[in-house]
């Protein structure tokens, strides 16, 4: 018997296991939540275009404590260099949990605390490498600022830009907002494949005039093996030394 044809024969057959382990923990599976999948559009569209692609589906909220969040003012700036200028329209809330895989989910809701009504919510910006799972949820979690359930209102429409950038309408047509004073959006939920977040993205709600603050988002999307692929390859790699050894 050939004992180095079989041996042979082995040292391929683990070769072959070992390109299919790492094949299979750098691959990405979209998560599962109850939503709306957002593929990065190639549309021409512009941020509170309305032209939106498609309609919200609830979604569950994420459990556990989150990994951060912030509240922050949504601030409208008739002259960015002057702040006596500056009006506050409401506030936004942002926050990132891991979503037991090693990925992150995010959460934002806003709130209106002037005049006028809300017409969107832009989220932005979210990197090109980073997959997009939207929905909302309007009935389990109290508003961010602890006011019971609120009076949440449910998005009509969301999309995401060639500026990789969220667009959530809560109106059919500009000017016809539907966040009033003291209304708050219902929670919006991005599922992602991003495994980073920063905390100075930027989130934006459009009236007449638009109001800016800072947010939390996904930066990037890095793979990490899995214990089992791990474990092979140790295994691997201490069946091979042997072999040299020989």
């Amino acid at each position: 018997m050939n004992m180095s044809r079989i041996q042979g024969g082995v040292t391929q057959r683990l070769i072959v296991a070992i390109a299919a382990s790492i094949a299979a923990f750098c691959g990405f599976s979209p998560p599962t939540a109850s939503a709306s999948l957002l593929p990065l559009y190639t549309y021409p569209a512009t941020p509170n275009s309305y032209n939106f692609q498609t309609n919200p589906a609830p979604a569950s909220f994420p459990s556990g404590s989150p990994l951060a969040s912030m509240t922050s003012a949504l601030i409208y700036k008739p002259n960015p260099l002057d702040p006596t200028t500056w009006q506050t329209l409401g506030q936004i809330y942002s926050a990132v949990y891991s979503d037991g895989s090693g990925n992150e989910e995010f959460v934002y809701q806003v709130k209106d605390t002037e005049p006028n009504a809300f017409d969107s919510v832009t989220l932005s910006t979210f990197p090109s490498i980073v997959s997009t799972l939207v929905g909302y949820n309007n009935g389990t979690e109290p508003t961010f600022d602890g006011n019971g359930l609120g009076t949440m209102i449910d998005p009509t429409t969301v999309d995401r830009n060639v500026n990789n950038a969220i667009d959530w309408g809560f109106a059919a047509a500009p000017g016809n907002g539907s966040i009033a004073t003291g209304q708050y959006s219902d929670w919006l939920i991005v599922d992602t494949n991003s495994t980073e977040y920063s905390t100075t993205g930027n989130g934006a709600v459009v009236d007449s005039v638009t109001g800016d603050g800072l947010i939390d988002i996904p930066t990037n999307v890095i793979s990490v093996p899995e214990p089992a692929s791990i474990g092979l390859l140790v295994v691997a790699g201490a069946f091979l030394g042997r072999r040299r050894r020989a």
